[in-house]
């Protein structure tokens, strides 16, 4: 099996690269970049290529498959590009997280279709900001949930997310996973970052007290090896496949933030200080305009359960706040 990587230098990319690099799961694995300057971890094995492009076409795509000597569905695609969510954001901000993530995968998509050559297996990130119309929802999500309920989604958070994964939907005869994933915990995770310099003055604060749907950087490649296993073992073709990508052992914000306090605090006192939603709403209305949504979105309790993963037999590995967020980790 052959490995074609798109966006595997952020926090998740690199913790999947690690992954399967050092297992030695594929053949040779292609890692496509516009970077110019990349660390030296992503080039050290044999069966590791980087492919340094600046647009994707049908050309680059067929002279590495033909050169490598690669049979249809003899390889998978991992797609984790992304713009970054998280601050201030306005119409030009908003055209880049749009473009990384809707039209990159459409390009992606249209490309295969056209050179007719299909991906066993095509992994790409989505987000649990597909549930986020705005409004909490404290019943327990599964990824059938919208549509059992007849719930389109409406606000620009939702409507970014169903779009990203509806053009992934479009690869013909390959397996498709959307992985909606969770709030990524790790040391590294600038979320992890932002709340622990509070922590350290034994404050915390959250908008009300929403449930804080989360999984461990580690935990997502042991979920993609899960995924492809469970596709092989049983012969599957064209599958199209939403999966949740959350630890079944949600929290409470506030229990997040006490834990950071606990863990960090430098006073002898804490406290979290838990502010109703609607006051952070008007300003960031009034700077953002119609695109304060997506980081409201943020805020919204979404009570996301990863019901695939569970009834296929996935067993979570890290459970616990205090075995991920470690010093030794």
């Amino acid at each position: 099996m052959y490995l074609f990587f798109f966006g595997f230098t952020g926090l998740i990319g690199s913790n999947i690269f690690n992954h399967f690099a050092n297992l030695n799961y594929f053949k040779k694995i292609f890692l496509f970049t516009r970077r110019s300057n990349l660390d030296p971890i992503f080039n050290n094995s044999n069966n590791i290529e980087i492919i340094k492009y600046s647009e994707l076409n049908t050309d680059l795509i067929n002279k590495i498959i033909n050169t490598n000597s690669i049979e249809d569905k003899e390889f998978l695609i991992f797609n984790f590009v992304g713009e970054n969510i998280f601050g201030y954001i306005n119409k030009s901000k908003y055209e880049k997280i749009y473009k990384s993530r809707v039209e990159f995968n459409r390009n992606l998509v249209r490309l295969f279709n056209e050179i007719n050559f299909r991906p066993y297996v095509y992994f790409s990130a989505s987000a649990i900001g597909y549930y986020s119309n705005l409004e909490d929802i404290e019943n327990e999500i599964d990824e059938d949930y919208f549509n059992r309920n007849n719930i389109l989604n409406s606000s620009l958070m939702s409507k970014l997310c169903f779009e990203w994964e509806r053009v992934t939907y479009e690869l013909i005869n390959s397996n498709v996973f959307n992985l909606r994933l969770g709030i990524v915990l790790d040391k590294q995770a600038l979320f992890v970052k932002l709340f622990k310099l509070n922590s350290y003055l034994g404050f915390g604060l959250t908008f009300d007290d929403p449930f804080l749907p989360w999984v461990y950087s580690k935990e997502i490649p042991l979920i993609i090896d899960f995924l492809i296993s469970y596709v092989k073992e049983n012969n599957l073709n064209n599958v199209k496949q939403p999966v949740n990508v959350v630890n079944p052992n949600i929290l409470r914000f506030s229990e997040f933030l006490k834990f950071l306090i606990n863990k960090y605090r430098k006073l002898p006192f804490s406290i979290v200080i838990k502010i109703p939603r609607s006051f952070i709403k008007f300003p960031l209305k009034l700077f953002m305009k119609e695109y304060y949504e997506i980081p409201f979105s943020l805020l919204v309790s979404l009570n996301v359960k990863p019901k695939f993963l569970l009834t296929k037999g996935y067993i979570f590995k890290y459970n616990l706040l205090e075995n991920i967020l470690n010093d030794n980790q």
